[in-house]
Formats: structure tokens, sequence, C-alpha cells
């Protein structure tokens, strides 16, 4: 058998026979004598590649004898002898070859400590029952997803790791109400399924954060019970950095809100916003007769109409089928023309007032957004009161209604928000220059709006950005650039309150109404 002489490279075995070797002996007429039989010379290189295969996998099984010694081949060895000692050798050209079939997956400690704290974060992130995963089918799943990773037991889950969660959800919160430069607070009862008061506590930076949960048990949800839990959670933040308090128009907030701002003078107290509105939106229904005719009306077609699987073979029905059992005034009601342009009406009337509360119930509504929805809600009232069959006492309670909400919901807090929010200056003149006065002897420079009004690039950047974020950037120089960013990062609704409820009631449901409600 032809040696290589050259000595060995990185990775090599002895008595393997490179193609390198080959080609450079090759290329006159490669001979290997055994048995009296003569190789072909000048044999293809390529054909000779093909033949060759790894020698080290040949060598633990035996068949390596060749390459620990220079002996020759035997005599007696023929040609195919001599392609079985070629199919043993090895030609390197730089590849691998890898596989899989005596991997080991071995994990490293905090590699699992990880995985342990991703995975009970979406266990309790998804309110999913801790002992769901201790099951057959999902064991078997992960052993076949990662052999190595074994699931958190239900001990874990519920004791060391729901302790580390939350330790470091506490400690993220703490780090945000440390960067705010002005929090807002608010409240809210619910009830869950077994009929036991949860008193919330949210802080807003502006992001809300769950900062207490409060069990009331027995004791009665009076105004001074609630002040004494909203003043202990303001001194424990810090109240210096507190701007407002929001919470529901029940009597005993309100009771709250005096206790509180007695407190702390310099926290203003108001009334949710979206509640203030759906009042509204009551009051309405109830002090227009021919409103609340026509609703009651239209209350009954509805009801019919959701009571069928089809509603498109219900309203067909209701008019065509005459062996049909309706009532008769329900019949003649829907035929009515009358009817229908009372009902276009009365949808014009309280339509804005339902888009009203919608926009400020959500994540991204603004303080200034109060004031501002609230005019659109007197200008659509105002204009279709004319269109509704009412007498003029009617329309001027209306006007009261309107006017004593406005009262209620807009504060000075609103106002100055209003002034201070780049998107809405020069909108209305009449209402700017009237807000304006009213708050002239609280903010004595807007003149710094006045100015900025004629540099064009400045007020347009205010419809790309948002308003305190616009203060804080392009305006940041400005004397009121902390006040006004700081009134335009806080909610204008509680609704951030009522958003915990649906957590509450998936916590406790019926199939897990014995977890306790103290932390």
């Amino acid at each position: 058998m032809l040696q290589d002489k050259r000595p060995l490279r990185a990775g090599e075995q002895a008595g393997a026979v490179t193609l390198s070797a080959w080609q450079e002996r090759g290329q006159g007429g490669l001979s290997m004598k055994g048995g009296g039989d003569e190789g072909a010379g000048g044999r293809d290189t390529t054909q000779a590649t093909n033949v060759l295969i790894n020698f080290s996998e040949s060598g633990r099984s035996g068949s390596s004898r060749g390459a620990r010694s220079a002996s020759p081949c035997p005599s007696t060895a023929s040609t195919s002898s001599l392609q079985s000692a070629g199919a043993a050798a090895v030609v390197r050209v730089g590849v691998k070859r890898k596989s899989m079939d005596r991997f080991v997956d071995i994990m490293a400690p905090d590699e699992n400590a990880r995985l342990d704290a991703a995975f009970a974060r979406a266990v309790y992130a998804t309110g999913l029952p801790l002992s769901t995963f201790e099951k057959s089918p999902w064991t078997e799943f992960f052993s076949a997803l990662r052999p190595s990773y074994k699931v958190p037991t239900l001990y874990f889950l519920s004791g060391p790791l729901l302790d580390a969660e939350y330790a470091k959800c506490t400690a993220i919160n703490k780090e945000k109400l440390e960067m705010a430069s002005a929090l807002g607070i608010m409240t809210d009862c619910f009830t869950n399924i077994r009929t036991e008061s949860v008193l919330d506590v949210i802080v807003t930076t502006p992001t809300p954060i769950l900062y207490k949960q409060v069990s009331r048990g027995t004791v009665r949800e009076t105004g001074e019970y609630v002040a004494d839990i909203l003043i202990s959670v303001t001194r424990e933040v810090g109240p210096e950095k507190f701007v407002i308090l929001v919470t529901d128009n029940t009597s005993n907030m309100r009771e709250a809100w005096l206790l509180v701002t007695e407190e702390f003078p310099h926290i203003t107290a108001f009334g949710c916003a979206a509640h203030c509105w759906n009042l509204l939106f009551g009051d309405i229904i109830q002090a227009i007769s021919a409103v609340f005719r026509n609703y009651d009306k239209a209350r009954k077609v509805v009801r019919y109409v959701k009571k069928s699987t089809n509603n498109k073979a219900a309203r067909q029905e209701t008019v065509l089928h005459e062996d049909l059992v309706v009532d008769a005034t329900l019949r003649r009601q829907v035929l009515e023309d009358e009817f229908w342009n009372r009902a276009k009406s009365i949808n014009d009337l309280l339509v804005p007032i339902h888009a009203a509360i919608t926009l400020i119930k959500g994540s991204k509504a603004l303080l200034s957004d109060v004031y501002f929805l609230h005019r659109k809600i007197e200008d659509c009232v105002t204009s279709n009161l004319g269109s509704l069959p009412i007498t003029a006492q009617e329309k001027e309670h209306i006007m009261t209604l309107l006017a004593e909400r406005k009262d209620f919901t807009i504060k000075a807090i609103h106002l100055a928000a209003y002034m201070l929010d780049p998107r809405f200056k020069g909108r209305s003149p009449v209402a700017w220059d009237w807000t304006r006065g009213k708050l002239l002897r609280i903010l004595a420079t807007s003149v710094v709006i006045k100015d900025f009004s004629q540099k064009k690039s400045v007020m347009d950047s205010a419809e790309r950005l948002h308003p305190s974020v616009w203060w804080k950037g392009v305006c940041s120089t400005q004397p009121l650039a902390k006040l006004a960013s700081n009134l335009l990062s806080m909610p204008p609704s509680a609704a951030d309150v009522e958003r915990r409820w649906s957590d509450h009631g998936y916590i406790h449901n019926k199939s897990r109404n014995r977890l306790i409600n103290d932390i």
C-alpha cells in the first residue's frame, strides 16, 4: 500500500492517503503492487476520490491496522481488495461530517434558572392553573423540546418563583416611581364572586401601577376610610410628586377629596370624566319625555329581534308575514316613518356623548381632551335639540343639565391643560380668550405660547409629537415646560382602575374562588 512519508497534519491519521499525494504521485501512473497485480496507471483522480471514505470510522472498527505499520499489503491481494483498502482511506478536503446521534443536552444552572423565571412569568401573566404542566402530555412535550429542562414543580411555581417575580415587579415599579417627575393617584372598589369588597389604589407615572390592594372586610367604605388609605399611600411614595386625585363621583369619594386636599393642598381632586358623561347620557334620556318614550319603543324592537337566531329573517317576518304572532302595536311602530325619524334624531343626539366616553377612557387620552370633548358634546346636543319634538321647558332643562355637568367635570386644571396643549392652539378663538381670562391669575406667562404661534415649524411639530414630549423636547427651555409636561401626562379618568375589575373577575371565578385577597 502506498504510504505518505510527509509529516502528519492536524486531524489526520497515520496511513491516510491524501488527495494531494494521490494527485502528485499519480500523474505519471500510480501503481500499487501486490500479488503480481498491477494497478492501472493514470487513473482518474475523480474516480479515486469517489471511492475514498472516512478512514477514521474504519479505524474504530479495527480495519485500520495498516495505519499502525509501514508494511505493504499482502501479495495475494486482488483488485477488489485494493478497492476495499482504498475505501478505508481518508480524503481530507476541509469538510467535517457531523452527526447528532451522540449529542448530549447539558444545561448550565444559570440557564436553567433563567428559563424557570421566564416560564413562571408566562404562567402568572396568562392566569393558567399552576398544576397544568404537571400532566403527562405537557411533560412529554417539554422532554421532546429540551430533554435537559425540567418544568418547575407546583411547589416552586407557588413559592420561590412567585416570590422572586413579585420582588422583581416591585423593584421595577419602585424605579418607575422614582424616575417619574409627576404622579397621579386613583382608586375604586370591586366586589368579587364571594361578595368581598376590594379597594384598588393605582399610581400613574403616567403608566398605571397597582400600588396597593386592600380587602375592606366588614369596614364601611366611608369617605374617611378611603381618605386614610389615599393619604397613607401618598406619604409612602412622597407627596411632593402628586398632582391629581381621580375617583368616581359617589358621595363617599367626594368626601375623600376634601380630606385629601386638606392634607395636601397642592393636589387637585376631580371626578372621572367618563363617569360624568355617562351620567349626562342618562339624564338626557330621563329629562326628555319624547326621547324616553321613543327609547322605550326602540328597546322593544331590539329585544324582539335579538330573540331570533336570524336577524334578517326576524326583520322580514315582523313586517311581511301576516301569520306571525307579533304584537299589533309593535308591528305598526316598525312601519311608522315618524318613529324612525325620531330614532335618528335621538341617535344624533346621544352618539357624540358615547364617542366622547369611549375616547376619554382610552389609554392615550389626556387631561386636555376633557374640555375639548365637552365642548363637542355641547355643540352636538345644542344643534340636535331643535330636531326633536320637545317643549321649550325640556330644552331649557337639557341646557341646565349640561351646565351642571360641565361645572362638575371641568376644573381649572383641565382648562390649564387645554391652554398648554399645542394641538388645540388657535381653535375656537372665543373659547380660547375666555379660557385664558379664567386662568390669567394662574398662568401669567401666556405670552410664551403667543410667541410660539408665530413659529410655524415649532407648532407643526405638535401634530406629530405627544404634547408632553413636545414641551420636554422642542420647548424645554421655556418657563412653562415642566408644568405643561406634567399636566399633559396626567390621566383624565379612572378607567385604569376599572380595567382592574376584569383582572379581579379572572382571578376570582367559580373554579378559583378560594383564593384569598391578601398579598
